[in-house]
């Protein structure tokens, strides 16, 4: 189980950085992992920080692969990957659906047995963001 808050940059790369607005991120999920493998199925939630989308919220459904560079017994672990996901956007009662895909860099750190701590960067069609998060093992 994970669960993360993070900083996001709406946008880039589709308009360019410089016409982006910055926003807030949390995303919770569910997954496996495999020796070196994790599969997630997560849910995050965008919305800017300014007015142009202030009122309205990005929900982004997502399933994820990472692979990782160290064996499961190891205490730092980096990893790659990307999922496929579909973009929700909700402003005012309107909605509407993008399929898009994502790429994922980040590291993992155990705290203890069960849990971990994430720092995480991934790009979107739509957004960027930075990660920091946590995974709960059961």
């Amino acid at each position: 189980m994970t669960g993360e808050a993070g900083i996001a940059w709406l946008g880039f790369p589709v308009i360019g950085a410089a016409y982006g607005v910055p926003a807030i991120t949390t995303r919770f999920g569910v997954g496996s992992e495999f020796e070196r493998f994790e599969v997630e199925f997560d849910v995050g939630a965008i919305t800017g920080l300014d007015e142009f989308f202030s009122e309205g919220l990005l929900i982004v459904p997502s399933v994820d692969m990472r692979y990782l560079f160290r064996e499961p017994d190891r205490s730092v672990r980096p990893y790659v990957g990307g999922g496929i996901d579909v973009i929700v956007a909700v402003t005012e009662g309107l909605g509407f659906g993008l399929p898009w895909a994502h790429l994922t860099v980040g590291v993992d750190t155990d705290i203890s047995e069960g849990a971990s701590i994430y720092l995480e960067a991934r790009n979107y069609a739509l957004e960027s963001q930075l990660s920091l998060g946590t995974k709960l093992s059961f």
